[in-house]
């Protein structure tokens, strides 16, 4: 697969609070037709975390999740995997084997707890809009600790897209802690 200069992107999000311990990255189309054209105002946040929709809208490449972290103030990057690395400093964790598929190119970064009234069209100041090339994408989580920020490190997670031409398999280790700071 060839790749124009258009499709690789780099998105840096300071200072986006981590809303109940975490963010999701997803295609908000695709979350749409997950649930029959019928998911606005729906909580997601409880049928994700309470039924086995959430391993499934991970395991179709619909969402991605950064969970159980400290509800604080992030950097979040998405970029492709050609494109220079955000995160110079310190690697505290990384998360291989997500997916995502989207035939818009059109995502959406929020807080979990905006997930409880699911309404990215008409809320736009909780949900980040993220423009990228339609297809399919293998992605990485990485996540350290970059220069100081307000007396503290910046803490940074970047979700890195490798293009796949086919639909690639979820193989994502979703208990793995992703915490960046330490709990001592």
């Amino acid at each position: 697969m060839m790749l124009q200069d258009s499709q690789f992107f780099t998105f840096i999000y300071k200072e986006l609070y981590a809303e109940l311990g975490g963010f999701v990255l997803c295609d908000p189309q695709r979350i749409d037709q997950f649930h029959g054209g019928k998911a606005h105002h729906l909580n997601l946040l409880q049928r994700y975390t309470e039924t086995e929709e959430g391993d499934q809208v991970c395991n179709q490449g619909i969402a991605i999740p950064v969970t159980d972290i400290e509800p604080w103030w992030y950097t979040l990057v998405i970029r492709h995997v050609a494109m220079p690395t955000y995160l110079t400093g310190t690697l505290r964790v990384v998360s291989r084997g997500f997916i995502l598929g989207t035939e818009t190119g059109q995502l959406c970064l929020c807080g979990l707890g905006y997930l409880g009234d699911w309404n990215p069209v008409n809320n736009p100041s909780c949900y980040v809009p993220v423009t990228i090339f339609p297809g399919w994408y293998e992605v990485e989580i990485r996540g350290g600790l970059q220069g100081e920020v307000a007396d503290r490190e910046e803490l940074v997670y970047e979700f890195v897209f490798t293009p796949s031409a086919q639909p690639p398999v979820f193989i994502a280790d979703l208990s793995i802690n992703m915490n960046l700071v330490d709990e001592t």
